[in-house]
């Protein structure tokens, strides 16, 4: 997990020395393994190469070295030294381990490394078939970067090789027609497919289009033609650069400012394989708090402990409670609540919490010099950057008042947790919104050093992916589930229960921001600033709720929804109630995502990589594995039509008319009626989704969806997670049931580990059944509950004043069935 948690050894390598690093993750089941491919790196004088391999436990790897030199090779150091012959040596990887190869070569000698590495063979229709991956051309020393001007050093005019050293490594290989490569982070980049683009990558406010975002990351997916397909991590902290085809067509290159070229395959096969590798790799997230996935709002940023707690209560009143709200006390690096406008933090958490919504507080990682007690400790302990400035920071106006604390030191650290975790973890404050770590106009220079030996250059892209890293350790040490926004963010991050969020406001950068960032598992979140009254607010409205997270930022000018009445207040309830409809399905998604890596927000190639027409698409997006949304554009004309495109050979039901008659079979592309009042949302065929049953405050019943493919004689299936919504242990009790339809019934199937929670994240009484595609007339209706054994326990025959069949839309809706999804059971219709 180091690889991709950035100690400080990462940062403080000697300069001038070169290091290949070459990795490969291959996974699976070591019983069903074959030869996969060899890889062959020639490596010249003088350098160290070091080789990490990573694989399942119980993976052979063979590594054959061949020195090109006249034996004996006195010049090796290692198992090769004194050798008379070429070498071979082999490896056994444990789980998550890597075993460590390390030579020196003497000089004047060149060695070839070849590694031939076991991997999955994969049944495809009947066949056995595993995509060989080109090796990887490593050169190194002369070809740096050409110089440009340096948009991270505050104006100042530099080159990228000033950064970069004064040698850096070329890395090349070549690219196959027909490959895309998608990846590098949250870049609403013009197309979907990087091939034919160039990016630097450096965390920045500035979202340009060209590699610079909040939460950039120096990792793709190759996939070929066929949708096979693996991923390349380049393991540094330090600008990177990719030229991709656009020098040469058929030519990829990376160019790295670091001493170490530290990079890994993942082995793939298919786009979400590798998604599941790079989780291996980097880390999994945790299973976020069902608050989380809520609605939350961010207050105007003056407003005073009164103001917030009358506003959250008044939301509830509007039957629109908050899940949590933000509230910004622009007294920040100080880091305390401006005592002039709040009593305490337990005051305004209880406040808060007496219509259930959680408080997150604002912050941002500017250390002030004399403020309060944790800038004096931090200064006194020598953990702050060399430089002290006006960073521009809030409340750092004045010269030379604000710092950057080396978060590299656990002494450093653990002033920090100290101090935040006595003044607010403690008294109840949930989790933060971290501010200006992203490296925008803020940020400390390049050639700032910190006392642990790392300089800025070094650490500027994971300043903000350690800042939030250190809050999350911080709840982790109290057992405590947390979520974090922080606006800059890096490779690794997926690791943590963070969205980055952007200051980039443009709509259609939201949406390709969106379908981007899914490909490597970091999050991020659509916002609503201005309540504008018109077609793009209701838009922005319904992109919001259909994200991971959903926040109205109100910092500014503190707009509330409810300043938009008439059709705009009505699309805000809707799309409202639909979000907390979906909590308990998005819990599952994010559940999901704990274990495989693969996002609750997702690109279609990720679900569809074979189909072609997906593979440039990036205006449409899967919210989980069964919902699909294509968010209509607001142009000059305010065209209400768009184009959706609806993948894979099944039924796609409408969620605002679950109508038969209207469903769309794919794979087809469809021009659709998109009006104002609706956001494009669409049910796969083939799924049951939980949902809950909205009601005034919370919801309070499970309604399962059952959307069946094809219509009465197809099949359906699902899942649904449930724990007690607040430990961190991932041994913890929990419960997954998996729902089954087809044959005219609905089977569900609880698994659980330990004992139930008794107090649950959502409801387990399932109340409403509702089944899409039933198109014969139903003449009864039978819930079984089942025993242990599959024995029925119980049976009764629900009311025909309990359900509802719509012979013109093909709907079966089914009311008071008041069983507990804990409980196995069988839903039967008759016709």
């Amino acid at each position: 997990l180091e690889r991709c948690m950035y100690t400080s050894d990462w940062m403080v390598l000697p300069v001038g020395l070169m290091l290949g690093w070459a990795g490969l993750v291959a996974t699976g089941v070591a019983a069903t393994h074959s030869v996969g491919p060899t890889y062959t790196q020639t490596y010249p004088s003088g350098d160290a190469v070091r080789l990490g391999l990573y694989g399942e436990r119980g993976d052979i790897v063979r590594v054959t070295v061949t020195p090109h030199a006249t034996p004996p090779f006195s010049g090796y150091t290692g198992w090769l030294a004194g050798a008379k012959e070429a070498t071979t040596a082999t490896f056994s990887t444990v789980k998550n381990i890597s075993d460590e190869l390390v030579l020196t070569t003497a000089a004047g000698l060149e060695l070839t490394l070849s590694l031939t590495v076991p991997t999955v063979a994969l049944a495809v229709n009947g066949t056995s078939r595993y995509r060989e991956i080109e090796p990887f051309q490593l050169k190194s020393g002369k070809d740096c970067v050409p110089a440009l001007w340096h948009p991270l050093d505050k104006g100042q005019a530099a080159s990228l090789s000033a950064p970069f050293g004064t040698t850096c490594i070329r890395h090349t290989r070549s690219l196959a027609e027909g490959t895309d490569i998608y990846g590098f982070g949250q870049v609403p980049q013009e197309n979907l497919s990087a091939v034919g683009t160039s990016m630097l990558l450096a965390t920045s406010s500035a979202n340009l289009g060209d590699g610079q975002s909040h939460a950039p990351a120096p990792f793709f997916i190759d996939v070929a033609a066929d949708g096979s397909a693996h991923g390349m991590l380049l393991a540094t902290t330090r600008y990177s650069m990719y030229d991709i085809g656009e020098t040469n067509s058929s030519e990829l290159r990376v160019h790295t400012g670091d001493p170490v070229l530290d990079y890994f395959l993942l082995a793939g096969p298919t786009p979400a394989a590798v998604l599941r590798q790079l989780g291996e790799l980097c880390g999994l997230p945790p299973q976020p708090p069902p608050w989380a996935l809520g609605f939350k709002y961010h207050t105007q940023n003056q407003q005073n402990e009164s103001e917030v707690i009358a506003l959250v209560k008044e939301f509830a009143n509007k039957d629109i409670p908050l899940s949590h709200v933000v509230v910004e006390n622009y007294f920040n690096s100080g880091h305390r609540l401006d005592p002039s406008r709040f009593s305490g933090v337990a005051s305004l958490v209880a406040g808060c919490a007496s219509v259930g919504t959680k408080v997150v507080l604002w912050l941002d990682p500017h250390v002030h010099k004399t403020n309060t007690s944790l800038g004096a400790s931090l200064q006194a302990a020598r953990c702050t950057s060399s430089e002290w400035a006006d960073t521009g920071g809030v409340g750092c106006s004045g010269p030379a008042q604000c710092g950057y604390s080396d978060l590299t030191l656990p002494q450093c650290q653990k002033l920090w947790a100290d101090y935040i975790t006595t003044e607010f973890i403690v008294p109840g404050v949930a989790g933060f919104k971290l501010d200006q770590d992203d490296g925008g106009e803020v940020l400390f220079l390049d050639s700032t050093t910190f006392p642990g030996g790392a300089v800025g250059g070094a650490v500027h892209n994971v300043y903000g992916f350690q800042f939030q890293k250190m809050f999350h350790t911080m709840y982790q040490a109290r057992g405590a589930r947390t979520w974090m926004q922080s606006r800059g963010n890096y490779l690794g991050g997926q690791a943590f229960g963070s969205s980055s969020y952007s200051d980039t406001y443009g709509y259609s950068n939201y949406v390709k921001g969106l379908v981007n960032a899914g490909f490597t598992g970091l999050v991020w979140a659509p916002e609503v600033r201005y309540a504008t009254c018109d077609p793009d607010y209701a838009r922005r409205i319904q992109l919001m709720f259909l994200g991971t997270q959903a926040q109205f930022n109100a910092w500014q000018h503190g707009d509330v929804p409810w300043t938009c009445t008439g059709v705009f207040w009505d699309t805000f309830v809707r799309h409202y109630a639909l979000r907390m409809a979906l909590g308990p399905y998005l819990y599952t998604a994010a559940h999901t995502q704990s274990i495989t890596g693969i996002p609750i927000l997702r690109p279609l190639l990720l679900q569809f990589p074979t189909d072609a027409n997906v593979r440039h698409l990036d205006d449409q997006y899967l919210l989980g594995e069964n919902l699909l949304v294509a968010p209509a554009a607001v142009d000059s004309s305010n065209q209400l039509f768009r184009d959706i495109y609806f993948p894979g050979d099944t039924l796609w039901y409408s969620w605002w008319r679950p109508d038969v008659r209207t469903a769309i079979m794919g794979p087809t592309a469809v021009n659709m009626s998109t009006p104002i009042e609706f956001a494009p949302v669409y049910i796969r065929g083939g799924a049951v989704l939980p949902t809950v049953i909205p009601s005034p405050l919370r919801g309070n019943h499970l309604e399962l969806v059952v959307a069946l493919s094809p219509a009465e004689t197809g099949s359906a299936s699902g899942s649904l997670f449930l724990d007690d919504g607040a430990s961190t242990d991932p041994a913890a009790p929990n419960v997954v049931v998996q729902f089954v339809a087809g044959d005219r019934q609905l089977t569900s199937t609880p698994t659980s580990t330990g004992t139930v929670p008794q107090s649950l994240a959502y409801p387990s009484t399932v109340d409403q059944i509702v089944i899409l595609g039933v198109e014969v007339g139903i003449t009864a209706v039978v819930l079984e509950v089942l025993d242990a054994h599959g024995g029925i326990a119980s049976s009764r025959v629900i009311p025909k004043t309990d359900y509802v069949w719509d012979d013109v839309a093909a709907v079966l809706n089914i009311s008071n069935v008041n069983v507990s999804v804990i409980s196995m059971f069988n839903l039967q219709w008759t016709i």
